[in-house]
């Protein structure tokens, strides 16, 4: 638990942090692939951002176990309708020095 106090706060302090925003919405079958590529960087300065758009399947209860796992994973449920909103939340929630994106389908 020590570790991941720690990794949040260098996170949330590093200017250097990259938000990751990815929108999702019945993704089910590839979000977990797609969060594992991400983890599986050799750069550690990053939040993931993902922002669920009113999913009918699994996608929400994966999200929200990664959420538990790793600090730097966000899952935000999109208040608005669509992916242009599921982006503005996500941008919203940024904490990063830079912003990228990600689909939720993508390895």
């Amino acid at each position: 638990m020590h570790d991941c106090i720690e990794l949040f706060l260098f996170c949330t302090m590093n200017p250097d942090l990259i938000s990751i925003i990815m929108p999702a919405k019945n993704e089910e079958a590839f979000i977990a692939d797609c969060i594992d590529s991400i983890l599986q960087q050799d750069y550690i300065h990053w939040e993931l951002l993902v922002v669920d758009d009113h999913s009918s399947d699994n996608t929400w209860n994966i999200l929200s176990t990664y959420q538990r796992r790793d600090p730097r994973i966000k899952a935000l449920q999109n208040k608005g309708t669509g992916i242009i909103s599921a982006l503005q939340s996500g941008y919203a929630m940024s904490s990063g020095m830079y912003i990228t994106r990600m689909d939720a389908d993508d390895l």
